[in-house]
C-alpha cells in the first residue's frame, strides 16, 4: 500500500490501448492482457516484481481481426483461455502452445461478454443481438439460447454452480435489472427483478464458495451483493456497501489472498475518480478469535484440476480445493508449486496464498465494509453483533439519514396543517 514512485515500470508491450487484464488462477506470476491491437499476450511477472519495463511476452496470441474485448482463463483447467474481439470472434487457447483450439462464429453481431461456468466446460455468452447463448467449449456447439434484456445497452451474464447462470441489463425504460437462469433452459428465467435506474451495466463477481454475487458499475456509487440458492426465491438481498468516490473499475482478490483472521471474506480494488486504487475489504463482526468455519469453506486452490491435454479429449473433473484454516493465525502454507516452464505443467501441487497479499504501510489505510456473508452469517449471536466497532463514516451516515427523516417529518406535519386549514375555509 502507499504510493508508487513515479519511474515504476511498466509492462509496455501493446502497440494500442490495453482493454482487459486476467491473472491465471494456476500461476500467480502469469498475467494475460488484450489490446486493440488485436493480440492477447501472457506476461510472466517475478516474485519481487519488475526491476525494467516489460515488453517482451511469454507468449503473443494471434488469431482476432480486430480490437479483443475481453479475456478469462478456464477455471479448472491448465493453460486455456479464452478471449472474444469486435470481429465477433469467440475463441478458445492453448496458452502453453500458442495456439488457438476453438473459433465459435454463431454471433451476428458484437460480443458482449463471455463467462466460463465453474467446471469449465461450458461458456454463457451476451451479444449485441440481445440473444443469451450456452456454448459448448470443445465443440463450440450452441446448446441453449434465450431472450435477452430489451435495451440496446450492453448486457453480461455469469456462470455459476449447479447450472445456473446470473445476467444484468436493462429494460426499454431503462431500468437495470438482473435475471437468473437454469443453463439448460434459458427462454425462460427462474426469477427477475429490477435493481435501480443507473445507466452503466453492472459487472458481476461470483464468491463460489459462499454463494454470493456481487454488483458493481462504472460510475456507480455503491456495491450490491446476494446470496444464491436452488431454491426460490432463488436471489437472496444481502446488502449494499457505498463508498464515497464514484467507480472508475473493480478487481476481485481471490480466496487464497484474504486475511483470515481479521474475517475478511472479500476484498475488491476499486479504481477511484482521485486516481487511485482503492482496496475495500468485507469484513464480517465477530467476536471469537477462532477460526470461522461457516464463513470460510474450502476455496480453490493454485493447483488446477487437468493439464491442456486431458481437457481436450473431454474429461471433467472437480476443482482442486484448499483448507483456508491453513491460513489462520499465519500458520505455514506449502510453497508455490515448481514449475518445467514459466507456462508449463506443475510438478508439484500448491496451495500457496496468491502474491498480490499486500503488506500494509502506516500511511495507507485499506477500506473496511461490515458485509453479511449469507442470511446465516447475517444473523450471528447477539454479543458478536455487538462487538463490531461502526466506522466514524458510518456515524456521520446514520447522523445525516436521521436529520433527513425529521426534515421529512416537518414538511408532513406543515403540510397536514395547511390541508386541515384548507378544509376549514371549504367548510
Amino acid at each position: 500500500y502507499g504510493r508508487l514512485d513515479i519511474n515504476q515500470p511498466r509492462v509496455c508491450g501493446h502497440k494500442q490501448v490495453v482493454l482487459d487484464i486476467a491473472w491465471c488462477p494456476h500461476n500467480d506470476n502469469i498475467i494475460a492482457s488484450c489490446s486493440e491491437d488485436t493480440t492477447v499476450k501472457v506476461w510472466f511477472i517475478p516474485d519481487e516484481g519488475l526491476s525494467a519495463p516489460l515488453t517482451e511476452a511469454e507468449q503473443t496470441l494471434n488469431g482476432h481481426q480486430k480490437k479483443v474485448l475481453s479475456i478469462e482463463w478456464n477455471p479448472v483447467a491448465e493453460n486455456i483461455l479464452l478471449s472474444y474481439a469486435a470481429d465477433d470472434l469467440l475463441i478458445v487457447w492453448d496458452v502453453g502452445a500458442a495456439e488457438a483450439l476453438l473459433s465459435v462464429d454463431c454471433h451476428p453481431g458484437v460480443i458482449w461478454s463471455a463467462s466460463w461456468n465453474p467446471a469449465g466446460n461450458m461458456i454463457g455468452t451476451t451479444c449485441k443481438d440481445k440473444q443469451l447463448r450456452i456454448i459448448d467449449a470443445r465443440s463450440g456447439e450452441v446448446k441453449s439460447v434465450g431472450a435477452g434484456f430489451g435495451s440496446g445497452k450492453c448486457q453480461k451474464i455469469k456462470m455459476l454452480k449447479n447450472d445456473r447462470a446470473i445476467a444484468v441489463g436493462a429494460t426499454k425504460m431503462g431500468e437495470r435489472q438482473y435475471r437468473f437462469y437454469d443453463i439448460n433452459n434459458m427462454e425462460t428465467p427462474l426469477t427477475s427483478e429490477g435493481v435501480d435506474n443507473g445507466s452503466n451495466t453492472f459487472n458481476i463477481f461470483y464468491d463460489e464458495d459462499l454463494n454470493m454475487v456481487y454488483l458493481g458499475a462504472k460510475g456507480d456509487c455503491k456495491l450490491l451483493y446476494y446470496e444464491i440458492e436452488d431454491k426460490k426465491p432463488y436471489v437472496f438481498w444481502l446488502s449494499l456497501y457505498t463508498p464515497k468516490d464514484a467507480t472508475k473499475g473493480l478487481g476481485f482478490m481471490p480466496k487464497r489472498g484474504l486475511d483470515v483472521n481479521a474475517h475478511e471474506v472479500a476484498r475488491f480494488y476499486r479504481l477511484v475518480d482521485r486516481g487511485l486504487c482503492e482496496p475495500t475489504s468485507m469484513i464480517v463482526p465477530r467476536k471469537s478469535e477462532l477460526f470461522q468455519n461457516d464463513i470460510y469453506p474450502p476455496c480453490m486452490s493454485i493447483e488446477p484440476s487437468m493439464t491442456t491435454d486431458e481437457w481436450l479429449k473431454g474429461a471433467n473433473k472437480p476443482r482442486k480445493d484448499m483448507d483456508m484454516e491453513t491460513l489462520f493465525k499465519g500458520t505455514s502454507v506449502a510453497a508455490p508449486a515448481k514449475r518445467s516452464s514459466r507456462l508449463g505443467r506443475s510438478t508439484a501441487a500448491s496451495t500457496a496464498p496468491a502474491n498480490s497479499q499486500p503488506k500494509a504501510e502506516p500511511n495507507a489505510a485499506p477500506v473496511t465494509a461490515k458485509a453479511p456473508v449469507s442470511r446465516a452469517a447475517s444473523n450471528p449471536p447477539k454479543e458478536e453483533v455487538r462487538g463490531g466497532q461502526e466506522t466514524k463514516e458510518q456515524k456521520n451516515q446514520l447522523e445525516r439519514l436521521l436529520a433527513e427523516v425529521n426534515e421529512l417529518k416537518a414538511t408532513v406535519k406543515t403540510q397536514e396543517e395547511r390541508i386541515a386549514t384548507l378544509e376549514a375555509a371549504q367548510d
